[in-house]
């Protein structure tokens, strides 16, 4: 598990999952990660992703078979206890996507194994879902989607540059050097270790 800053103070959590290939080893798989995740106290999650080496519905197979009941109950326990859910299937119900292809005695086998899990209260500011192949060579297709939050901040279209007339206006050019003035001195202040940057950023600078 990771955890990132977000602009309004919170932290997103985030579990990355590799999951065992042999699906008897997949609930004791699931059990310990489970006990890990009570006896550290870590937090709510907000996105489960990875390899998850089974599928949870017949769909995401081609062709179409049920996985290992055991291994797909334990992890739907575990959804349901971190109220995480599959949110592409869930917008999805009927669509087939597949990111591992595999062949054996001349069949080829396709199917879904890798996936990202999310609270169900992201599920209105998650979109644009992909799965394409990655710039690394693997067998394994590459699952990704855009996340916005409300807290997020508004980036517009913006400028490339500045309006050209108002370079000469000299209370704005005297307002600018004044600011970058005041800029170079919380710089050398925290460069010099007066200020800690719990209370001063750089970048927010």
């Amino acid at each position: 598990m990771t955890q990132l800053k977000w602009p309004d103070t919170t932290h997103l959590s985030i579990v990355n999952i590799y999951a065992p290939v042999k699906k008897c080893e997949q609930p004791e798989f699931w059990a310990i990660v489970e006990t890990q995740h009570k006896e550290k106290h870590l937090p709510c999650t907000d996105f489960v992703l990875g390899d998850f080496n089974i599928t949870e519905d017949a769909l995401d197979r081609a062709p179409p078979k049920y996985d290992n009941c055991q291994a797909t109950d334990i992890l739907r326990e575990i959804r349901l206890t971190w109220e995480i859910q599959d949110q592409w299937r869930h917008a999805h119900p009927n669509e087939k996507q597949y990111m591992f292809r595999t062949t054996k005695n001349g069949k080829t086998s396709l199917s879904r194994l890798d996936r990202i899990y999310s609270a169900r209260k992201h599920s209105q500011v998650i979109f644009e879902w992909k799965s394409e192949p990655t710039a690394v060579p693997t067998d394994h297709w590459l699952v990704s989607l855009k996340f916005a939050p409300k807290v997020t901040p508004l980036i517009g279209n913006g400028h490339w540059t500045w309006f050209i007339p108002s370079l000469n206006e000299k209370p704005l050019l005297d307002g600018i050097v004044a600011k970058g003035t005041e800029l170079q001195a919380k710089l050398k202040s925290l460069h010099n270790g007066l200020t800690t940057r719990d209370k001063m950023n750089p970048q927010l600078l």
